[in-house]
């Protein structure tokens, strides 16, 4: 036994050496990352034990999240409020109060719970085994990813990179809330940065830079949306085998948890091994491919699109979707651990109930991450606990009374976790359209069929076998299937999401061929999540069904699951592995080798330039997904008008239209870019309070009657590059 131990506590160290010989110089980030996370795991263990105690490993792996939710927020909320500013050293404050209150809460605890003989225990050597278990996974699937990600580490103008890193980078420059937006100088950002600023929350922490700790971040969420709903799983197979068998009863719920953690973080859809193994253009698909399936192959004028978890990991973009999944997660976690826990609440015990609280504070972050999963998961979460209270327990006033609080709770929790950051945002796409567009029937067959069937298919098999003889027996037969029906619960709430896009859309900027684009991306996002939790669930039940016909109908199942397996790592072949090694840190390579001049402009500006300084750069109307506002995006520095249509989504009339503002500040960048006249040029730079004007090759390109002699009078040249070059940068302090 004491062999099993020493062996049990090894596990980690070792793993830390594999590690350091795999990772090579990216070792020290990536455990920066590892321990900090691992020191707030220990610090928030004493909340998320008190909470998940049906699971076997009291929620190890929520506590690291619950953790970055909570003290990420608080200082969010304080430096909001100007109290404390956005620093490093706050933020350890911050954890170290979390530290006593935690400590606090043990004692109680331990207090309260201490039996006559005095041997209660926190952290039995089960739960210790299950805590080793998801942690040596965690830092097995971090390990990989973050080796993975230098392949991969450069950040690009062809997705949402600028946009997320340029985010990224001015909050961490940010010494409080709301931050400035650098692609509207004057201005907060208008958009959903929550994610991103517990990104940059995680940098400061761990004390590493935006250019190291942007593909990190990307590291870190592809692990955990492997290790997260791992951990789901682990605690939704309940199988009691017994003798010779009896290790199936661990084995089993493992290869499940393994199954949910692979499909949900690196799986796809049917459309991978229809269109990869069999279709006669196999040789040429590619992992995007699945995404684009409704729109394109035959192309349609129907723009409609799909995503999942492993593209956005293998993707790197820091989107809010993608952030928002470990929140997500956590939000399933905590009303899975809810619908199995059987004590009797009364109102006033309900209402104080850690795990209500969590989930009203966890849909608040949510709703501040990324709005869209907010109506989800208040969605799911109102089933799931109405359904427990109502369907589970007992429809009577007391019960009715209960479940209406809790809900009226949760809302008032996330109103509150999410008021002053709605303050300042001004959502103006709201209005609610019915389709024009639908998907060919035969493409939501390949996409979500398997699916589809799998849960029928269940649910038929538990309707034919369930006897009804009176509501008593309704109420035993649903607290033997419990977690069946969660499953059930979540499996009926994401087919809704994929039936949804299919009737209405929540119309944008975007034309009309685009109509869906949105609306189906972001629902279906949240829907395979739930599928490949709910999917895999059900095939391993019809797999431990005593009749043989159903045996055989999960191990059909469970091979067309699996083929889906591969996706992601023919990806990585296709995408990452047939690239040249390099850095995680890396980040800023692209810009290097696109744009050299450029590149050294940015480090001299870092190095010589406040952060708060606004710096005047080129744009255009066709400036998104191209590499204008590489200055503002690198450094950090706001500048007058960044990418155009990112500015139009986020700031849109309420007709869609444009925003003035911003047609008239590229109007006016123009000006002074080809000023010919030194008050009106000096009238625009006062307007705006710029500080510097960057004259590079974006300037040179964009205005081709650039008018180099005035912009010169208009201050002093505090930056040239090395003389030979035909389109020389210049950086001008302008005269105050």
């Amino acid at each position: 036994m004491k062999t099993k131990k020493i062996l049990l506590l090894l596990v980690v160290p070792i793993l830390l050496i594999i590690g350091k010989i795999v990772l090579k110089a990216d070792f020290i980030y990536f455990f920066k990352f590892w321990s900090s996370l691992f020191v707030i795991g220990l610090i928030f263990y004493p909340l998320t034990s008190c909470i998940f105690n049906k699971f076997n490993d009291k929620g190890w792996i929520f506590s690291k999240i619950i953790g970055i939710a909570l003290s990420s927020w608080l200082l969010w909320f304080l430096s909001y409020l100007k109290i404390l500013k956005f620093t490093a050293i706050n933020s350890y404050i911050i954890i170290a109060l979390f530290l006593i209150l935690n400590l606090v809460l043990l004692v109680k605890k331990l207090k309260k719970q201490k039996n006559s003989k005095g041997n209660y225990k926190i952290l039995d050597e089960k739960v210790l085994y299950y805590i080793i278990l998801i942690e040596s996974l965690f830092m097995v699937a971090f390990i990989f990813w973050t080796y993975a990600k230098g392949f991969a580490s450069l950040v690009t103008n062809t997705t949402e990179q600028f946009m997320d890193f340029g985010f990224i980078n001015s909050i961490m420059l940010s010494e409080y809330m709301p931050p400035q937006d650098l692609w509207l100088s004057g201005h907060s950002i208008n958009y959903y940065y929550f994610g991103q600023y517990v990104s940059a929350y995680i940098c400061k922490l761990t004390n590493i830079n935006a250019s190291e700790g942007y593909f990190l971040i990307n590291a870190l969420l592809g692990a955990l949306s492997f290790i997260m709903p791992f951990s789901i799983g682990l605690n939704l197979l309940k199988v009691c085998f017994r003798k010779k068998f009896k290790c199936l009863n661990k084995i089993l719920p493992i290869v499940l948890a393994l199954f949910i953690g692979i499909g949900t973080s690196l799986g796809g859809t049917l459309h991978y091994p229809i269109y990869k193994w069999f279709s006669k253009d196999k040789a040429n698909y590619f992992f995007a491919d699945e995404t684009r399936y409704i729109g394109e192959k035959p192309s349609t004028n129907d723009k409609a699109v799909t995503e999942l978890p492993a593209y956005s990991t293998l993707l790197g973009d820091l989107h809010a979707h993608y952030i928002d999944i470990i929140f997500v997660f956590t939000t399933l976690a905590l009303l899975l651990q809810y619908f199995l826990n059987r004590k009797k609440y009364t109102v006033k015990s309900q209402l104080l109930n850690l795990n209500i609280i969590l989930i009203g504070f966890m849909l608040g972050i949510q709703k501040m991450t990324n709005y869209w999963d907010f109506p989800i998961y208040l969605v799911i979460i109102s089933a799931v606990i109405i359904t427990k209270n109502l369907i589970c327990g007992k429809f009577n006033l007391k019960e009715l009374l209960k479940t209406g609080l809790s809900l009226v709770e949760i809302v008032l929790l996330e109103e509150s976790v999410s008021l002053l950051f709605n303050l300042d945002l001004e959502i103006a796409s709201t209005h609610v359209f019915f389709t024009t567009y639908s998907s060919p029937v035969y493409k939501l067959a390949v996409l979500w069929g398997l699916q589809a069937f799998c849960f029928i298919a269940f649910f038929a098999l538990l309707l034919i076998r369930f006897k009804f003889k009176t509501p008593s027996s309704l109420k035993k037969y649903f607290i033997r299937h419990t977690r069946d029906i969660y499953i059930i619960i979540l499996a009926i709430c994401a087919l809704g999401l994929v039936f949804l896009p299919e009737l209405i859309y929540l119309k944008d900027i975007y034309g009309d061929d685009y109509q869906r684009f949105n609306t189906m991306f972001k629902l279906t996002y949240q829907s395979y999540i739930l599928l490949s939790i709910s999917t895999n669930y059900i095939i391993f039940k019809l797999l431990l069904d005593k009749s043989r016909a159903i045996k055989c109908l999960g191990t059909i199942l469970l091979v067309a699951n699996t083929s889906t397996f591969d996706y992601g790592i023919n990806a990585l072949k296709q995408f990452y592995f047939t690239n040249q090694y390099r850095s995680i840190s890396s980040s800023e390579e692209f810009i290097h080798t696109e744009l050299p001049e450029d590149y050294d402009a940015i480090q001299w500006i870092k190095q010589n330039i406040e952060s708060s300084k606004i710096i005047l750069e080129a744009t255009s109307s066709s400036s998104s997904y191209s590499t204008f506002s590489r200055v503002s995006v690198f450094t950090g520095n706001p500048t007058v008008l960044g990418w155009i249509t990112h500015e139009w989504v986020w700031r849109m009339n309420k007709d869609y239209s444009i925003p003035v503002e911003v047609t008239n500040r590229n109007t006016d960048i123009t000006n002074i870019y080809t000023a010919t006249n030194l008050e009106n040029a000096k009238n625009i730079i006062n307007k705006y309070n710029i500080d510097y004007i960057y004259i590079g090759n974006k300037e040179y390109s964009a205005y081709s009657n650039i008018n180099l002699d005035l912009l010169f009078k208009l201050g002093e040249i505090v930056y040239q590059s090395k003389p030979g070059s035909t389109t020389p940068t210049y950086i001008i302090k302008v005269n105050q």
